[in-house]
């Protein structure tokens, strides 16, 4: 059986990296490649259900092996609406068990072809019900399922199959496939399963033999399925050698399941000094072994998963390291995965799960709601201690963690968006914070965290502040990514629209100001720039900020400015090279930016006719070194099409 689209391919695209060369991470790929989480088959070793003995996964589908049968759960992908207003449809599962009728219920059941890749599973807080190093397989072997015939589960160019594997002078009639959770029936040469959200198609089989004098050539035999009863289905076999091994070889595809969103999504890319490759997202990909047949519900909880591969390796050896699976009793989302020199990955994200994974260092190793997490594996992808962490970053409010980085010490950088309030259970803002208030429903947060060992606790949080504007009170806020220099200066971008008025007269205008200083940028969506702000904009503008966390309070603002039209537009990451010049790209509805006139911009205009349509956009911001008090834009540019 081939379970065709069963892999999952990434492209790394080719860049050249904005870090400078004694900081070797997070850095870009240098090569345009393809690189496939590679088919395996795990041991079970208390992550699942003890009647299965191995399970797998892919791209929309779970595989649970137990001694005497193979069950499917096929997802069907929810309905995305076209309308806002439309909520996406629940995604559901398909149940489908095939069970050999009359087979030996105590088949020896092995792994085979041991694989380097290893799997962790890290669900809850107690590490006593972790599961680390769980080995991987290339093949499965079931011994003797009948007389004489053995069934081999294994990979193939990112795909699932299996054999049976007829001895000489055995009975291949034997074989009999029985299946529930769908109703089997022949359309023409192929077997078709109907379930409820879609066919399964297997096309004839392909059956064969190893040619007498040439082992490496195989002589095809005449074959197909054969209908015993209903749901029940066998093999017809043209005459062949019965000296010899027979293979039989059903084709399985079930693409009506496949397009639009799978089990897995919002995968970030990190790669380290030797150029392994580290992913990260979310999954629902669940080890719950399914007890019913049929449809089945497929919402709920996300775990985040974590993989590294090594894409030397080359096909079709497995390119995987490791596997992990990190989350709670809620869903977990990672925004961002960090790479240092040895090798250690670090997520940030959000997560709902109160017993969200971690370690006993943690700056808060508990909370309850929507809340941020920061975890930095071992090498080998678990919670060791001591150079691993984990911790919860929370107030009384939601907190969204949106961008994580590092430097080259190894303290992490995390930024965000919180609604949590000023008080002993807020948002954890430290007294050398350049804001350590907040001041109005929604605020950004930017915090510095040491997840080295020879420390723990509050002592881990080495600098946090809120970071926001006051007016008007429900100022809107979209988080962005984080960068930091060689210097330790932190670079933050989002989207907002809290207003900054240069000519306020009162004592703080930091009570309703955005903090900007230094700008490029002054006032809110006003094109051309202007030092006279109108109160009455409204529409987003993308901000950067660079913040160093080395000076307490105000002074360690050292520029924050808007980047933006009249419109719409949100900044969504930044990068910073080793002159300290910062890249912004997002995403833009304002097709009036007014780009510097130093360097042409690759795409000056806005692609489109602008009626909701949306453009990337990239901007620099240089760093003049004293030379002016303005930090300017020295480049920009859309990118687009019309669609």
């Amino acid at each position: 059986m081939v379970l065709a689209a069963a892999g999952t391919l990434f492209y790394i695209g080719s860049a050249t990296p904005l870090v400078h060369a004694k900081n070797p991470a997070p850095r870009a790929s240098r090569s345009m490649s393809p690189v496939s989480l590679p088919m395996y088959f795990e041991a079970n070793q208390g992550q699942t259900d003890s009647r299965v003995k191995f399970l797998s996964r892919g791209h929309g589908y779970g595989l649970f092996l137990t001694a005497d049968e193979a069950v499917l759960t096929l997802r069907r992908p929810a309905k995305v609406e076209t309308s806002p207003a439309v909520s996406p449809s629940a995604s559901t599962n398909d149940v489908i068990r095939m069970r050999l009728d009359g087979a030996n219920s105590i088949a020896h059941v092995s792994g085979a072809e041991l694989l380097p890749g290893k799997s962790n599973y890290l669900i809850g807080n107690d590490p006593s019900k972790w599961h680390r190093n769980i080995p991987q397989y290339g093949r499965v072997n079931y011994q003797s399922v009948y007389p004489g015939v053995d069934l081999t589960y294994y990979g193939s160019n990112g795909q699932l199959e299996y054999d049976f594997r007829v001895a000489p002078n055995a009975d291949a009639r034997r074989i009999a496939l029985t299946f529930d959770g769908a109703s089997a029936h022949l359309d023409g040469s192929d077997l078709v399963l109907s379930a409820s959200n879609g066919d399964v198609r297997f096309q004839a089989p392909y059956i064969y033999q190893a040619d007498s004098k040439t082992k490496a050539k195989k002589k095809t035999i005449a074959g197909s399925f054969r209908q015993l009863a209903d749901n029940k289905i066998g093999f017809e076999i043209g005459n062949y050698d019965h000296s010899r091994e027979l293979v039989i070889d059903p084709a399985l595809s079930y693409f009506t399941y496949l397009g639009g969103s799978g089990t897995e999504s919002g995968t970030k890319v990190a790669i380290d000094a030797a150029l392994n490759i580290y992913l990260t997202g979310s999954t629902n990909s669940s080890t719950d072994f399914p007890t019913n047949i049929g449809p089945a519900y497929a919402g709920g909880p996300t775990d985040v998963f974590v993989a590294k591969l090594n894409p030397a390796i080359p096909a079709p050896q497995s390119q995987l390291i490791y596997a992990t699976y990190l989350g709670g009793n809620g869903s977990d989302d990672p925004a961002g995965i960090a790479v240092d020199v040895g090798g250690q990955p670090y997520i940030a994200g959000t997560t709902t799960s109160s017993n969200f994974p971690t370690t006993t260092t943690a700056f808060l190793t508990t909370a309850a709601g929507t809340h941020g997490f920061l975890t930095k594996l071992d090498a080998g992808g678990g919670l060791t201690l001591p150079t691993a962490y984990s911790t919860y970053l929370a107030g009384n409010g939601i907190d969204t963690v949106t961008g994580v980085a590092i430097d080259t010490k190894g303290d992490a950088f995390v930024t965000g968006t919180t609604t949590s309030t000023d008080s002993t259970t807020g948002f954890p803002s430290t007294a050398t914070g350049f804001q350590i208030t907040s001041l109005a429903t929604n605020q950004f947060f930017a915090s510095k965290l040491n997840t080295n060992q020879n420390i723990s606790g509050n002592a881990t949080m080495l600098y946090s502040t809120y970071f926001g504007g006051g007016s008007p009170q429900d100022g809107r806020v979209t988080g962005g990514g984080i960068a930091v220099d060689n210097s330790g200066n932190m670079y933050i971008t989002g989207g907002t629209n809290f207003l900054f008025d240069p000519n306020l007269t009162n004592e703080n205008p930091r009570i309703t100001n955005f903090p900007i200083l230094n700008a490029q940028q002054a006032c809110l969506d006003l094109i051309p720039n202007s030092t006279t702000c109108d109160p009455g904009q409204t529409a987003l503008d993308a901000f950067v900020a660079k913040i160093n966390p080395n000076r307490s309070g105000t002074v360690g603002l050292t520029y924050s400015t808007y980047l933006g039209g009249s419109l719409d537009d949100v900044g969504l990451g930044v990068a910073v090279d080793s002159l300290a010049n910062a890249y912004v790209t997002g995403e833009t509805l304002s097709p009036d930016w007014t780009p510097p006139t130093l360097i042409g911009p690759f795409q000056p205009l806005a692609g489109g006719n602008f009626v909701n349509n949306h453009d990337a956009f990239i901007a620099k911001i240089g760093n003049p070194n004293g030379t002016t008090s303005t930090f300017p834009m020295t480049y920009f540019t859309y990118l687009g099409g019309g669609g």
